[in-house]
């Protein structure tokens, strides 16, 4: 494919699958029993090893406003998209699929990268989907407004591409196959799979990919032939939702230890499937190393995620590694007293960073002392056992008294330098937690001769410190001290917030890292990294000609200046509580 085009394909494809999200079943019945109108879900297998759908579609009118929000950027994609047609018109004559594929599936966008064009190829703004494992093989399950709309969209461009897309049948249900039928190494074979499935009034698109030899036993299961026994994922999910407060909107589950049995229980849909394809290269372990992977397994048994927040005005989500309640609550131990960043800020930073260094490493060496007296004996496990003798050694290093006593950093900056190393327009207030921090000033004294005047005393006002310990002429800094941290302000106008900003008290959330930014500025200055890569050499824009830069160029500016205006601030916090690791983040947008 002539690779000017190719950005512009893969924006278009990308946005297409996105929106093609959002479609929906409405089936009272089963909505009464299971408190969800997504059906979608009884397709998911009980010993799915993960899975991932919502319980109510996202609310529309949180869709229309990310349509209005994006309809600049929208409107560069549709350009670029008649760029790339134009492109691809004036090189009709090339006798190559893609390119005429590539035709034929842009001409059915033209116009259509909107609510109403979308609905028109049969899509529909009321997102129902789920993704889950059979066995380990990835399937997708879309709703469809319009199912014929959608074939009739798939003929025409068959028709005007000249690319037969032949379509297959098993037990009366069509379906698209793509794969290598000429066979691979040791005779595996891999497949896709697409098909459009309707059961009474509820229509979806089912994807997957599986070996072409298993489709004896996997085919029924994938065109929903052949339903699970027993229909457990919506309840499953709405017990998430209620356990960590999740709204219906979108669930996911990782099981480690579901994952782990596709792998090593021989009479499971992977190792069934594998061995049918000639590739089951996964031995029946030994009784040991099960055990021992079990146990390690059972420490961190799942991870899930779910939406906490889904309106016009933010979207918040929430990612767990849920961790045995004794790991747990050691871990939360380690959290110090170090105020997370405010949930509401106008400085373009905040950032927060709590954790008892001295109490971590001392768990750490706990941890391998027991691993090094108790070693792994399965043998797939050996390096784990070296790797934690030569860690225990590098622990057991005399560490320094200011390093073992350090239990945190904040950073609140309220303005960035206006160029590239030049820190004297920084404005903000800087500070490091420990349990003795005049043992900063102590050393501070014993290495900087200008110091040695200095004085600042506990709960004291802020000190300005003498230019020539500053790393740049023309900063203008001050010092203060509490009885836990020492910090620094950049700016007089900072000066006056300093003592207040080192007396602030954690809420005792079990939070240890925390940020909370200005998203146009993060997006400013990613914008200048990345010209600085590109200038540097590290990175490189891969285009042939000038004008395909132009153009990708006029589209990524349109997305980044749409994002600029629709996002706000970023909020995103690792905590550790009971149950084990969480992170949330959380966007907000603006009025």
């Amino acid at each position: 494919m002539n690779n000017r085009f190719k950005p512009a394909l893969t924006m278009i494809l990308a946005a297409m699958l996105t929106f093609s999200l959002a479609s929906c079943s409405n089936e009272e019945d089963f909505a009464s029993a299971y408190g969800t109108s997504n059906t979608l879900l009884t397709y998911i297998p009980e010993d799915a090893p993960y899975m991932a759908g919502n319980l109510e579609p996202i609310p529309e009118d949180f869709l229309v406003s990310m349509f209005l929000r994006l309809e600049p950027a929208l409107t560069a994609v549709q350009a670029d998209l008649e760029y790339a047609l134009a492109d691809l018109e004036l090189n009709a004559d090339i006798d190559d699929s893609s390119h005429a594929l590539a035709l034929a599936v842009l001409n059915e966008l033209d116009g259509n990268l909107n609510a109403e064009g979308l609905r028109s190829l049969g899509f529909t703004m009321k997102p129902q989907q789920v993704i889950y494992g059979m066995g380990m093989f990835p399937v997708i399950r879309v709703s469809l407004a319009d199912a014929q709309a959608l074939r009739d969209t798939i003929a025409r461009i068959e028709l005007n591409s000249g690319v037969g897309f032949p379509e297959h049948e098993h037990q009366g249900q069509s379906y698209w196959k793509l794969s290598d039928d000429g066979g691979s190494r040791d005779g595996f074979n891999g497949g896709v799979y697409l098909a459009i499935i309707q059961k009474g009034s509820d229509a979806h698109l089912a994807f997957s990919v599986f070996p072409t030899q298993s489709e004896a036993e996997l085919l029924p299961a994938f065109l929903g032939q052949k339903m699970p026994a027993t229909d457990t994922a919506a309840m499953r999910l709405a017990e998430i939702n209620q356990d960590y407060n999740f709204t219906p909107y979108g669930t996911g589950i990782f099981d480690f230890q579901l994952a782990f049995d596709q792998l090593t229980d021989p009479n499971s849909t992977l190792r069934r499937s594998l061995e049918q394809a000639g590739e089951d290269e996964f031995e029946q372990i030994s009784a040991v190393c099960q055990a021992e992977i079990e146990s390690i397994i059972a420490y961190a048994p799942r991870m899930i995620a779910g939406t906490t927040e889904m309106t016009q005005s933010a979207v918040g989500a929430e990612y767990r590694l849920e961790l045995e309640s004794n790991l747990a609550t050691e871990l939360a131990g380690l959290v110090a007293n170090v105020p997370p960043v405010p949930t509401q800020t106008e400085r373009l930073l905040e950032l927060a960073f709590g954790i008892r260094i001295g109490a971590a490493r001392d768990f750490m060496t706990t941890k391998l002392t027991e691993m090094s007296l108790a070693q792994f004996e399965c043998e797939h496990l050996r390096d784990i056992n070296s790797w934690a003798s030569d860690t225990l050694v590098k622990l057991n290093y005399p560490m320094p008294p200011l390093v073992n006593n350090l239990f945190g950093m904040r950073a609140s900056l309220d303005q960035m330098p206006e160029h590239q190393g030049d820190i004297s327009s920084a404005r903000g207030s800087f500070a490091i937690h420990m349990d003795k921090p005049e043992m900063v000033l102590g050393m501070a004294k014993m290495f900087l001769p200008a110091m040695e005047n200095v004085e600042i005393e506990k709960g004291g006002p802020p000190v300005e410190l003498p230019q020539s310990v500053l790393p740049v002429p023309g900063v203008t800094a001050y010092a203060a001290m509490s009885d836990s941290a020492l910090g620094i302000a950049l700016g007089q106008d900072e000066t006056a917030g300093l003592s207040a900003y080192l007396a602030e008290e954690s809420e005792g959330t079990g939070s240890f890292f925390s940020v909370n930014y200005d998203m146009a500025t993060y997006m400013e200055r990613m914008n200048i990294l990345t010209d600085d890569l590109i200038d540097a050499g590290v990175m490189r824009q891969d285009y042939d000609s000038d004008m395909a830069l132009e153009h990708h160029s006029e589209v990524q500016e349109a997305f980044q200046n749409a994002l600029t205006e629709m996002a706000d601030r970023n909020l995103l916090e690792f905590r550790f509580d009971d149950r084990g690791l969480a992170i949330e983040n959380r966007m907000q947008f603006r009025d």
